[in-house]
């Protein structure tokens, strides 16, 4: 490109303007010739002529100011080798390197033969080219040009080019660029090329298959999807794999912006590439561990909450699966039978339901030995191995199958509990996918983890197994405390019933002395009979089967009766009873029988432990609770022994209490006792200064319903016309009650017959039709309440009034299967009476159904006077075949009885449509939780508590169930 401004006439015809200059003659061409030389002298570039000897014939000025000092010489004529060594002896142009005559010589010979522009630079630092042509004379035309500030500019391009190839040389990303349109081709590469990837920068200007050959096959259909967002956006990042010169594949960020012409047309994208491979494989390596990290933690969380072994291994095997791509996974586990086996399985992942068919075949009938096979080698071993190749299951009896399935890799990891492999997981595919040593190692873990968690679901099975034991051993404590409860009450219920009848009957009869040895008697056993009930107690409060009855009543008369009733055990007149009441409620809400039972074991534990002085109740309001502290003046409990105080079996470990008799439940039944009253008990003492012992309690029990408690409804009772004696069938096993039941009635008028078994009851029941049943509810083999139920449910016997009496207290549950009554053995006469009063008529016929033979005896003994007859079957069944054979006015049962207890004979009696109107009253000798006493409620009249079995309470309770008995007599005994 020539530097010679456009439009020069000196560039386009040199010929012409030398032809003009030189023969102009005419008026017309000197006026041409004039301008010409005008035209010339007002250019910026210098200009000369030359003729064919090389002598000056014009210039202008421009050409005298390019070379300065000259002008005396530069006129027409002088030579251009004139000029020329006049230059350079006055060094106007720089000759660096070179003498005069030697640069003389070489600027006189391009004058004479020119070839193209001459660029010179002047001592002042200008740029001048020189540009020179022969005309068609001979002569020369010689245009100078100041070209200073192209010159510079080039310099500055030149420097800046040169910086810009250093930081293209030094900088880590490469620049490229390649034009839009066409083939796209590849237009310029930075020579760092070779560092980045190992190319020459020709190899990728050759053409755009360069590029394009060496992106990955699985990121180009992704990289070049992207154009079009270049296009519309400008500018565009992406990340992919490229091809080294060395045949890896390095991962880079193409950073890409479009360049476009002054109308907007897309023409460039300019390049900058990084490689980050080192990053990228950093990311994929965290996106990895991340991944593990996840199957870890899946793993992990799915094995804890699966409920069986069997799942979290099913579990495991799918997430592993997924996660490492291999379709098909099976778990072994070890054989239980010590032969160290590995048998299959069902637990399996298969991609597709038809996938690797033979394998599977093969795999379910191949239990693996130690060494086997690749899940042998992995259980020999315990620890994860990978194998690849055909056969991939060498050793292995599946390996036929698996070749068939085209099976290329396999992978297998143990699952340990301790040293122990218990399982072993293996995979396979069709690929024949490299060792993935991070995958073995993870799969390592899991299998540990799920070791773990085996190891932990056996123990909770053993934890089950042990609690089931547990829950059996508690089961078969409450049988055997119930058992005893009812071996051990059985005589303690004759013996006292025996001794009120004797009492009663011989009182003026028998010596003073006779007398009161049988006050003893009746004492010591009624003693015995409290530390029973009190050890059944206890066991009820740690089964959680003691309910909490809470209901409002007045707080007086309970205090008064407390005091009255621990008053008799004050034997030495040196000891006063002080009640200390103050600013007390009303009336409070809460267990009434439960705050009696803790008051009297407080007191009654002071009196013991005290031999003079007082012992003082004292109760006062404390915030929303009410405190009541037994103050004592005895002999103090030691320092060392508090702790222990409230616990069960406890005595004080010294001479002065050894000398007390006890068993050391009293303060520990109290103690929880005040727990389930929402209060506490404690205890201040010293050791010879005495002891308080403190009860606080809510003064209205949380949870309480407001209000008194729903009265129980009273249950119709049919009165059936019957003739004859007042028979009365006594279902119980035992037959000292079905005699004392006899002995206390007979005198009533009351004809007591026993059934020793709830069958017999039932059949005596049928037969006899009794004006009443009394049942038993504890009895062997059917018990009272089987008896009651079906004395309820026979037409023969259900209309027959059915007495409960027992030594187990469960009035509701007796009601509620239709007895008519129900009393707690001992029994008194009155309250037995009484029963069979209110559901008997005149003359009717009391049946007990108790396996005590004494029941009824003491039964027709209170009744004797109330003319009842008395009938007494020993369990259920002989209940109920007796009320087949002559239907009772009432029935008094036991709960507890052989063959037929309380409960079946109560069903068999409600079954009978005669049977269910007869009035029973229920005979027990303990306490009835309210289930129970709901559900006797339900299907007696009436409850008779055996341990207080005498006349009076009988007769009451004959009375109530049977309203129109006339009971004359027993208002005598009374």
């Amino acid at each position: 490109m020539s530097h010679t401004p456009a439009g020069s006439p000196f560039e386009t015809s040199p010929d012409a303007v030398g032809a003009a200059i030189r023969t102009a003659g005419s008026p017309e061409d000197g006026v041409a010739r004039h301008k010409l030389i005008e035209a010339i002298e007002s250019s910026s570039e210098g200009f000369a002529l030359f003729d064919s000897d090389d002598r000056l014939v014009f210039c202008n000025r421009h050409f005298q100011d390019f070379h300065p000092g000259l002008s005396a010489i530069i006129v027409p004529g002088v030579t251009f080798a004139a000029i020329a060594r006049a230059v350079a002896e006055t060094c106007i142009v720089r000759a660096d390197g070179t003498t005069v005559e030697a640069w003389l010589a070489e600027r006189i010979a391009r004058y004479r033969a020119p070839r193209g522009p001459l660029l010179q630079q002047r001592v002042d630092g200008r740029w001048v080219q020189v540009s020179e042509r022969k005309i068609n004379d001979g002569g020369v035309v010689a245009v100078y040009t100041d070209v200073t500030e192209i010159k510079r500019a080039e310099q500055a391009l030149r420097a800046t080019q040169g910086r810009l190839t250093y930081l293209l040389t030094a900088s880590p990303s490469m620049i490229c660029s390649f034009e839009v349109g066409g083939r796209n081709a590849p237009t310029f590469i930075s020579e760092n090329v070779r560092d980045l990837l190992g190319y020459e920068p020709g190899d990728y200007l050759a053409g755009p298959e360069f590029w394009l050959e060496r992106l990955h096959p699985e990121d180009r259909e992704r990289v070049l999807g992207e154009f079009p967002h270049l296009l519309d956006q400008g500018h565009n990042v992406i990340e992919y794999r490229f091809l080294h010169a060395n045949g890896t594949y390095r991962w880079v960020r193409d950073e890409q912006r479009l360049l476009r012409d002054p109308n907007g047309r897309p023409v460039e994208v300019v390049e900058s590439w990084s490689d980050i491979t080192e990053r990228k494989e950093a990311e994929l390596a965290l996106q990895k561990q991340t991944a593990f990290v996840e199957l870890l933690q899946a793993a992990a969380a799915a094995a804890n909450e699966a409920p069986t072994v069997a799942e979290a291994l099913r579990f495991c095997l799918e997430r592993i699966a997924h996660h490492a791509g291999w379709p098909l996974g099976h778990a072994y586990t070890r054989a239980d039978d010590g032969s160290r086996a590995l048998l299959p399985t069902g637990i399996w992942h298969c991609d597709t339901p038809e996938g690797f068919a033979q394998l599977r075949a093969a795999t379910a009938g191949t239990p693996l030995g130690p060494g086997t096979g690749l899940a042998g080698r992995v259980l020999l071993s315990g620890a994860p191995e990978w194998t690849l190749g055909d056969p991939t299951l060498a050793g292995d009896p599946r390996a036929p199958a698996a070749a068939q399935d085209g099976v290329r890799a396999g992978f297998g990891f143990p699952v340990t509990v301790g040293r122990e492999v218990v399982a072993v997981l293996e995979f396979f595919a069709r690929d024949a996918s490299p060792p993935d040593a991070s995958l073995l190692r993870v799969m390592s873990n899991i299998g540990a983890q799920l070791g773990r968690v085996i190891e932990r679901k056996q123990a909770e099975e053993r934890l089950r197994q042990a609690k089931e034991a547990a829950e059996e051993a508690s089961r078969a404590k409450s049988s055997f405390l119930a058992n005893m409860s009812h071996e051990l009450r059985t005589p303690l219920n004759a013996i006292i019933g025996f001794t009120r009848l004797v009492m009663r009957r011989a009182k003026d009869a028998l010596p003073v002395k006779q007398f009161e040895n049988l006050e003893k008697i009746l004492a010591s056993s009624e003693h015995l009979l409290s530390l029973i009930n009190s050890i059944l107690d206890l066991a009820k409060v740690e089964a959680g089967r003691m309910e909490v009855k809470p209901s409002d009543f007045t707080l007086e008369p309970v205090l008064d009766l407390c005091l009255r009733t621990v008053e008799p055990l004050v034997k030495n007149e040196g000891v006063q009873l002080v009640r200390d009441v103050r600013d007390t409620p009303a009336t409070l809400r809460t267990d009434e029988e439960k705050l009696r039972q803790i008051l009297i074991n407080l007191l009654s534990n002071a009196i013991k432990f005290t031999e003079a002085g007082s012992v003082t109740l004292r109760v006062r309001p404390v915030g929303e609770s009410v405190e009541f502290a037994v103050i004592d003046t005895g002999i103090g409990i030691p320092a060392d022994a508090l702790n222990a105080i409230f616990e069960e079996f406890h005595q004080v470990d010294n001479s002065a209490t050894r000398s007390h008799s006890g068993t050391g439940l009293g303060l520990a039944i109290s103690h929880r006792l005040a727990r389930l009253l929402g209060g506490k008990i404690g205890v201040e003492s010293r050791e010879g200064a005495g002891s308080t012992f403190t009860l606080s309690i809510p003064m209205r029990i949380a949870g309480a319903a407001e209000g008194p408690p729903s009265p129980r409804p009273a249950l119709p009772v049919t009165p059936v016309s019957r003739s004859g004696a007042k028979l009365v069938l006594a279902i119980d096993d035992d037959p000292n009650v079905v005699y004392l039941l006899q002995e206390n009635l007979a005198d009533a008028g009351y004809t007591v017959i026993g059934a020793s078994s709830g069958q017999d009851g039932l059949l005596k029941a049928r037969e006899l039709q009794p004006r009443a049943i009394t049942l038993d509810i504890m009895m062997p083999g059917t018990d009272g309440w089987q008896v009651l139920h079906a004395l309820k449910t026979d037409p023969l016997t259900r209309d027959i009034p059915v007495v409960l009496i027992s030594i187990v207290d469960q009035k509701e549950l007796g009601f509620r299967l239709g007895a008519t009554d129900y009393i707690v053995k001992p029994f008194e006469r009155e309250a037995l009476i009484g029963a069979l009063a209110r559901i008997a008529p005149d003359n009717e016929r009391i049946l007990v159904i108790d396996d005590d033979p004494n029941v009824p005896d003491l039964v027709r003994q209170l009744l004797n006077a109330e003319q009842c007859t008395v009938d007494w079957v020993a369990d259920g069944a002989a209940g109920l075949e007796r009320i087949a054979q002559a239907r009772p006015s009432v029935i008094l049962l036991d709960l507890l009885m052989p063959r037929m207890d309380g409960l079946a004979f109560l069903d068999a009696l409600q079954a009978d449509p005669v049977g269910r109107t007869i009035p029973v009253v229920v005979l027990t000798a303990a306490s009835l939780d309210t289930a129970e006493r709901d559900m006797l409620r339900e299907r007696v009249l009436g409850l008779i508590d055996k341990s207080g079995l005498d006349r009076a309470a009988l007769v009451r309770e004959v009375r109530r169930v049977l309203p129109v008995l006339e009971l004359e007599a027993a208002d005598r005994d009374r």
